[in-house]
């Protein structure tokens, strides 16, 4: 309950926005495998789609059931109230997620219909104009509004005009700049001790109790921006690589069961009497463990499973 503490732990919700800039970095290279390999839009559409919504579907359709056979299940002050189309479909809408996270995949899913849609133009101009728009309309709104609200998207002007656009476009311009071989990058294949200077910045803004403001959020993000850039053209190893790696692997499964498992670990613990120690190491160690049995026994499946329809898809 220490000040400095609780403005620590607020910074987990930067991990929204740095979910995004990792999304458009990742995506773009994703779309660009398929412009340069002469794939068709409908390809790239099908993997992204599938690869959101097979593993998000158990998830958000146990919840909605949950809470539609349990009304008092959600601790929340206001009642939640459910839409089914918004859970099942991640377009915004009035009423609650089934999975209160699933708001994040919302922008996920337009990100991929973007870039999607950009695949269309042939010429570089028309492809990032289109890629463009949402970040000049959320200068706009952001304009007339003289203030920069992050967060949920109800409406499709919200979500289509929202800051975190500009979040998606850092992480494609990373990419191509990762991808674009100018002399320059050449040059940073070299720069380890840079590098460790960037991670101990980006470990001060994480872990220093600073105010979650405009400013900060743009610092932070720049500097895991340049962090992704050096990690993409350089050779620098450090230990604990592999185990990023492999938490990168099941991040997905993290993400869709982190939330119900943490509101069930602390359920127990106010009912057990679980000390505040014991029950934070079992808000890390449940999710995580339900997160590797999710991925080894149903994420790792829709894997192959999408596999499979994208060699059919190509091979028709």
């Amino acid at each position: 309950s220490h000040p400095a503490a609780v403005a620590t732990l607020e910074h987990g919700a930067i991990g929204v926005d740095v979910f995004f800039l990792i999304s458009g970095f990742i995506v773009y290279l994703a779309a660009r495998r398929v412009i340069h390999a002469g794939k068709g839009v409908r390809l790239f559409l099908l993997k992204r789609f599938l690869r959101i919504f097979l593993p998000y579907w158990p998830i958000a359709l146990a919840l909605a059931v949950a809470y539609a056979l349990l009304p008092g299940l959600s601790a929340a002050s206001d009642p939640i109230q459910i839409n089914w189309l918004k859970s099942l479909t991640l377009m915004p809408g009035a009423g609650d997620y089934s999975l209160s996270v699933a708001w994040t995949l919302s922008f996920e899913l337009f990100f991929y219909v973007l870039l999607g849609l950009s695949l269309a133009f042939r010429r570089p101009a028309w492809r990032w104009g289109l890629i463009l728009i949402p970040s000049v309309l959320a200068l706009i709104r952001v304009s007339a509004m003289r203030s920069v609200e992050f967060g949920q998207a109800n409406t499709p002007l919200t979500l289509l005009a929202n800051p975190y656009q500009w979040e998606f476009l850092l992480g494609c311009g990373v990419a191509v700049l990762a991808g674009s071989h100018l002399p320059w990058t050449a040059s940073l294949r070299r720069r380890g001790f840079f590098m460790v200077c960037l991670l101990l910045l980006a470990g001060l803004l994480l872990f220093w109790p600073f105010a979650v403001t405009f400013t900060y959020r743009l610092a932070l993000l720049l500097v895991l921006s340049v962090l992704i850039l050096l990690s993409s053209v350089t050779d620098v190893q450090f230990p604990g690589l592999r185990a990023l790696a492999w938490v990168g692997g099941i991040s997905y499964s993290l993400y869709l069961v982190h939330n119900p498992m943490q509101s069930l670990v602390i359920r127990l613990a106010l009912r057990f009497g679980q000390q505040e120690a014991v029950a934070a190491f079992l808000l890390v160690l449940v999710p995580l463990l339900a997160a590797v049995f999710y991925f080894r026994t149903f994420e790792t499946w829709s894997l192959q499973l999408i596999q499979r329809a994208s060699a059919r898809l190509q091979s028709a």
